[in-house]
């Protein structure tokens, strides 16, 4: 009887002591994960405080859903670029980029003038999508720009361009240039070339020059709106 008397005190004394120890260690491991969890919530609310101030991924194109849009979108954008006299402020910057990076021009650009970009005019021989004229030293010469994003050409529809810049406007093979602009750079097809000589037609793409010249333009612009539309017109392309 004594025996079980004293063993209750100590059987007492040891599940408390086991309380005890199991609680101390379920602290001990409680403690990290509250570290971890305080941790991330504050990493969450500095991530959202990043986004708030930055909007990294907010693009309008993607927003409005005209990011596939050749004639709508990209066609005007490109030759709202390219014209020196339009808003953007930036005078000659992107056309003289264009003409020594991506047309890769054998002559210096300072010697271009009389410079006027138009779009999607229509004559008897189609619908040319950028046509650039220009004169240099006195002599006027064009470059035109054919964009296919998705579509693909008509019948013989860049030799049909080549015979209204040779024929209707009486221009020679050196002063006339025809430049295909698709996403990935491949060539027109045969029968939309025709004839053209070889010298007057070059393919770039959207991925590569397009990338390459708006990158290298905005190095020169200060981070204002034109900047950050160029920027996220760059990822839009680079999306397609």
């Amino acid at each position: 009887m004594n025996t079980d008397t004293d063993t209750i005190p100590q059987l007492r004394s040891f599940i408390q002591s086991y309380c005890l120890l199991d609680h101390e260690i379920a602290l001990r491991e409680i403690a990290p994960l509250k570290a971890l969890t305080v941790s991330f919530e504050q990493k969450q609310c500095d991530l959202h405080e990043l986004l708030r101030l930055d909007a990294p991924d907010y693009n309008l194109f993607e927003v409005l859903r005209i990011r596939h849009y050749e004639v709508k979108v990209h066609t005007p954008f490109i030759a709202h670029l390219l014209n020196p006299l339009t808003n953007h402020h930036q005078g000659r910057l992107f056309f003289d980029l264009f003409f020594r990076d991506i047309i890769q021009y054998s002559k210096p650009t300072d010697n271009l003038s009389n410079i006027e970009v138009h779009v999607e005019r229509r004559n008897l021989y189609g619908q040319i999508d950028i046509q650039i004229w220009f004169r240099e030293n006195g002599i006027k010469k064009v470059v035109v720009i054919e964009n296919k994003i998705y579509h693909h050409d008509g019948d013989e529809q860049l030799y049909r361009y080549y015979q209204y810049l040779s024929q209707s406007r009486r221009l020679s093979d050196e002063n006339l240039q025809i430049i295909y602009l698709t996403l990935d750079g491949r060539p027109p097809s045969k029968n939309s070339l025709g004839t053209i000589p070889s010298a007057c037609i070059r393919s770039i793409s959207y991925r590569g020059h397009i990338n390459q010249w708006l990158t290298t333009a905005m190095a020169s612009i200060n981070p204002n709106p034109l900047y950050h539309t160029i920027n996220q017109y760059l990822k839009t392309i680079n999306s397609l």
